[in-house]
């Protein structure tokens, strides 16, 4: 049976809505200027043989210097490069994780009703299992200003890196909201990186990102949320592109979601059987992400 697909896509400028309706789990590869090839293909297979590390080395994190938090052993802390570990098989939420650290600092709850405050990296180890929804949260914020100069060049003119969900195992985001947040303006971060001509490339300011990784032992299913304001220009490098599948999260549910001001919208490169589904994906004229 043919499966409908509905697409209208108005590029240059203009918002991009994409809408695809899909009966049944299909492989997904959505982007631009990049065509799923037999190459790609060949790069998983080697990948796979050797997936005890995350693909992008820039943002490789060393846990063998963890500190344990609490008595929890599956949370740990790394105060050296601002990095929360989840470990926990079971799953696990946010209220775990401040119960846990207890440091405001780091992860702070800042209303009742579940809006919080990243200030960390948040790392999924493999075989982990992770969920942000309305179960204790309604708005995750990340902090878009690193704290501290752990990880920054000397040079006062480098661009700091950013904060990030780095997914290895799995991922669970249902009915939040999840954006980047600039405590300096009191606002959404603002990147206005941009890519001017085969690899020329105009470095954004740094914005938080959610990476899959290509060893991720699970999925990462986005559900009836808002993903916003994340990632930046920062080269070759897919760790900035806000939402990103890069070789890891087949099978992954994305559906009934408004992406928007989210650098490359939403990045899949070498991921199937995915189901995209009544997703709004967008971004505005004057190009301010």
């Amino acid at each position: 049976m043919a499966i409908p697909i509905v697409v209208l896509v108005l590029i240059s400028n203009l918002y991009i809505i994409t809408s695809l309706m899909l009966s049944q789990l299909v492989e997904f590869n959505w982007f631009p200027s990049l065509q799923r090839a037999e190459a790609a293909v060949k790069h998983k297979v080697s990948l796979d043989q050797n997936s005890s590390s995350p693909i992008n080395t820039d943002h490789v994190i060393e846990t063998s210097v963890s500190k344990k938090v609490s008595s929890t052993d599956c949370l740990n802390y790394i105060p050296a490069t601002r990095t929360i570990t989840v470990s926990c098989t079971n799953p696990t939420r946010l209220t775990d994780v401040n119960n846990a650290l207890n440091d405001n600092s780091i992860l702070a709850k800042q209303t009742s009703d579940g809006v919080w405050f990243l200030s960390a990296n948040l790392v999924i180890s493999k075989g982990a299992i992770f969920h942000i929804d309305s179960t204790d949260t309604k708005w995750l914020k990340i902090n878009s200003k690193v704290v501290g100069t752990s990880g920054v060049s000397s040079n006062s003119k480098s661009i700091r890196p950013a904060y990030w969900i780095d997914v290895h195992g799995s991922l669970k985001i249902d009915s939040v909201k999840i954006t980047s947040w600039d405590p300096t303006t009191n606002y959404y971060a603002i990147s206005n990186g941009s890519r001017t001509g085969s690899g020329v490339f105009i470095m954004g300011a740094p914005r938080p990102s959610i990476v899959v990784e290509n060893n991720a032992t699970g999925t990462t299913d986005i559900t009836h949320s808002e993903i916003a304001y994340l990632g930046y220009e920062e080269g070759k490098h897919k760790g900035g592109s806000g939402l990103s599948y890069y070789y890891g999260g087949d099978g992954s549910i994305i559906e009934n979601n408004d992406i928007h001001h989210v650098y490359f919208g939403l990045y899949t490169f070498g991921v199937g059987h995915m189901v995209v589904a009544n997703n709004i994906i967008r971004w505005w004229k004057n190009r301010k992400w």
